[in-house]
């Protein structure tokens, strides 16, 4: 009993030094080694041009690190002041994966006028990129009631004057030189305008020799209309706390002095889209338009019935991302494609919005040789020097290699045995009657379970030959899975409508016709009025075109309601008289 029990703690504590001397060190490694694939050190600014009395917070951030000391500061000094430095950390764990940030913040005063630098930083062998700020002298203070009045704001505009739907930044700041709170201020009542809120800013500044801390709120806006329009003065509700003493030994913080701060209104003038601009494409005044290509395979050594995937991202600054037109892949003979719906994101930053639009198709060769795709190019309207710019992806050869996937490789000729000579004494035994029992057992189940599959395919083609769908509107919709499709397409159209969004509303009526009529091939809207010929939906279609990318329109309020009539109409229309087509016979 005595060994027994000395066995059992042994065994004991040979567990406790398996479990905690290799498998808990192996597990904290596994959680550690994803992160730290993904180390890099960054460093940035929240700001990249300042007056010479105003301060910018320089970030810089080491992924997966638990601490890393301070970085060294002495070529920074040459050409900025350090006020104050702070170190944070953030670590979390997500599905098991441990990702950890550890950031250092300064805040920093420029010594001098002019395009300074930020050197890069080295931590750990990771090295950070160069930053360039550009500090200019201080702007004279906006007119206010008090020269030497302790809390103001003021407010600007990047340009006076500009394209329609092109980006126009609006600035609000507010100084305080003494403790107060500032309700958070609404954005510019423009009923003709799209508006986006940027990223807050907060730094010190001096004026007039006085100390202020400085909260800027920026917003982007692009006026869908040309025209004079008028920013209304913004107001800034803001209270001080002041202190009353009630003659015992508590002091009481009432609720303080408020009241009002107003800003200057703002005249902005909005040109029409540009007349040289080609007037078949989207309108995209932008300070720059890319494009660009991505393969999951190289498009160089392809096989024939092997997909691959390609790619397109657009990027448009000062554009949003619902202003980004969808990327049409010309087809190429020789190559199936399938184009999913396209996918946006606004990138917002306090320098404003940079629309992101990604186009991804799958590619199937069905035949070998080398295939040119054609180049695309999308135009776009350069703000900077007043002229038209094309954004292109090259044309791109494809070599494919492999047989057609309609051609039928013939078997080889199976070689007939000849006879079979024995000589005597001694006779070759044929090979057939050398095969064990298990595989003629094999086969004779095999045998069974065919029958049984045969069985219930015809007991199913006898219950699925009952289901029949409709055909709509001439459309054809080839199973149930596409008409299930087709069905959700059409009511993401009827929820745009429902929301009057002309550019959700362009997409999805596109995206609905290409699954009613997937035969047709439908893109755009020249496609779908071709494909339905009815015309009130192709009036109305062309009111939505010109509402979007008309010249002078002249359409303040755009109406989703005759529209969607239009596509509810020849969705439901029946041919006159026809009959009403079934799904085909199953299991011909």
């Amino acid at each position: 009993m005595v060994n027994e029990m000395r066995g059992w703690q042994q065994a004991k504590t040979e567990g406790r030094r398996f479990l905690f001397g290799i498998v808990m060190p192996m597990m904290c490694i596994l959680l550690i080694l994803p992160g730290a694939a993904e180390a890099a050190l960054k460093a940035e600014v929240d700001r990249d041009r300042i007056a010479i009395d105003e301060t910018l917070t320089l970030t810089i951030s080491k992924d997966s690190s638990s601490f890393f000391s301070k970085p060294d500061t002495a070529l920074l000094e040459k050409d900025f002041r350090v006020v104050s430095t702070g170190q944070s950390s953030n670590t979390k764990i997500i599905n098991g994966q441990m990702s950890s940030t550890v950031k250092w913040e300064m805040m920093l005063a420029p010594k001098r006028i002019g395009r300074l630098q930020i050197p890069p930083f080295e931590v750990g062998g990771e090295k950070s990129e160069q930053i360039w700020v550009v500090v200019e002298k201080s702007a004279p203070a906006k007119t206010r009631s008090d020269d030497d009045a302790t809390i103001f704001i003021e407010t600007e505009v990047d340009h006076d004057e500009l394209r329609v739907q092109a980006q126009l930044i609006y600035t609000l700041r507010a100084y305080l030189s003494v403790q107060a709170q500032v309700q958070d201020p609404q954005p510019p009542d423009l009923p003709d305008a799209l508006i986006e809120k940027l990223e807050d800013a907060t730094y010190n500044k001096t004026v007039n020799g006085r100390a202020y801390k400085v909260f800027e709120r920026k917003y982007a806006i692009f006026p869908q209309k040309s025209g004079e329009i008028e920013i209304p003065q913004a107001v800034v509700q803001v209270t001080v706390p002041t202190r009353r003493r009630f003659g015992g030994v508590f002091d009481f913080m009432d609720q303080g002095q408020s009241f009002q701060l107003r800003g200057n209104p703002h005249m902005v003038r909005v040109l029409e889209k540009a007349p040289e601009f080609p007037s078949s494409s989207v309108w995209l005044p932008t300070d720059n338009l890319t494009l660009g290509e991505k393969w999951s395979r190289n498009p160089g050594e392809l096989k024939v019935g092997e997909s691959v995937t390609l790619t397109i991202d657009i990027f448009g600054a000062g554009l949003l991302a619902a202003q980004l037109p969808p990327v049409v892949i010309p087809e190429t003979e020789g190559i199936k494609m399938y184009q999913n719906q396209g996918e946006t994101e606004n990138n917002i930053s306090s320098r404003g919005v940079v629309g992101h639009r990604t186009e991804t198709v799958a590619l199937i060769p069905t035949r070998p040789g080398v295939f040119k795709m054609p180049e695309i190019r999308i135009p776009w309207w350069d703000k900077a020097h007043h002229e038209v710019k094309y954004a292109v992806v090259p044309a791109r050869e494809l070599t494919v290699t492999g047989a057609a996937v309609h051609e039928e490789a013939s078997p080889p000729p199976v070689e007939q045995p000849g006879p079979v000579v024995a000589e005597e004494g001694n006779r070759e035994v044929p090979e057939d009657t050398r095969r064990p029992l298990f595989w003629m057992a094999a086969f004779g189940f095999a045998v069974f379970l065919w029958l049984i599959t045969l069985i219930f395919l015809i007991i199913a083609r006898r219950k699925l030959a009952v289901f029949t769908y409709p055909i709509q509107g001439g459309g054809r919709i080839g199973n149930a899975a596409q008409h299930e499709a087709e069905g959700k397409l059409y009511r993401d159209f009827e929820n745009a409508c429902r929301e009057n969004d002309p550019r959700r509303i362009r997409d999805s009526v596109l995206a609905w016709a290409n699954g009613f009529w997937p035969e047709k091939g439908v893109r755009t809207f020249a496609d779908l009025k071709k494909a339905a010929p009815d015309p009130g939906l192709a009036t109305e279609l062309d009111t939505l075109e010109a509402f979007l990318y008309g010249k002078g329109s002249g359409l303040v309020v755009w109406e989703a309601k005759q529209i969607r009539e239009g596509v509810r109409r020849v969705r439901q229309k029946k041919s006159g008289g026809a009959k009403e087509e079934v799904l085909p016979t199953l299991y011909k």
